[in-house]
């Protein structure tokens, strides 16, 4: 029910979309294994809550979406939840509190950012470690990718004798 909730909502049917969200977590609720609500359909719920304008209640689920999902370890719901919550409180005029959470949602893109360049770098065999940020292990990233394109495919198996491995379609 969150996957058809969150269509709804892609689908700007937040009405809908809240009653699938609400009722997703029902089910997880009445479950007898004892498994909670999913942090994800909590945050969602919120997200949902918040655009319909009940933005004090939308708040409260995307924290509480947030430290169940900080106890978890799912770091995308915590990122996610960060701006769900920095709209929540400017919406409520808490704007010093938005900026932080702003604040602290872009530091964990760029964290997300170096880790997928360290990957991609491992990836190609570069190991010449660089702190300029547009510069890792000593090669540009444009030039990175370029390495990954003339390799072939991720395999490691080069493309057969006489033929160019295919480019990556951005």
């Amino acid at each position: 029910l969150n996957n058809w909730g969150l269509a709804r909502y892609l689908l700007g049917q937040p009405s809908e979309a809240e009653r699938m969200f609400r009722q997703a977590a029902d089910i997880a609720r009445a479950d007898a294994s004892g498994a909670s609500v999913s942090p994800m359909v909590t945050l969602n719920l919120a997200r949902t809550v918040v655009d319909l304008g009940r933005t004090a209640e939308g708040l409260e689920l995307a924290e509480r979406a947030a430290g169940q999902a900080g106890e978890d370890g799912d770091t995308l719901v915590e990122v996610q939840s960060l701006m769900v919550r920095a709209t929540a409180n400017r919406e409520l005029g808490h704007l010093a509190r938005a900026r932080d959470l702003l604040d602290r949602h872009r530091e964990a893109h760029h964290q997300e950012r170096v880790q997928h360049q360290h990957r991609l770098a491992d990836r190609l065999g570069v190991h010449d470690p660089s702190p300029d940020p547009e510069q890792h292990h000593g090669v540009r990233a444009e030039e990175a990718e370029d390495r990954h394109r003339d390799r072939g495919p991720v395999t490691g198996v080069a493309p057969p004798q006489g033929r160019q491995a295919p480019a990556d379609r951005h």
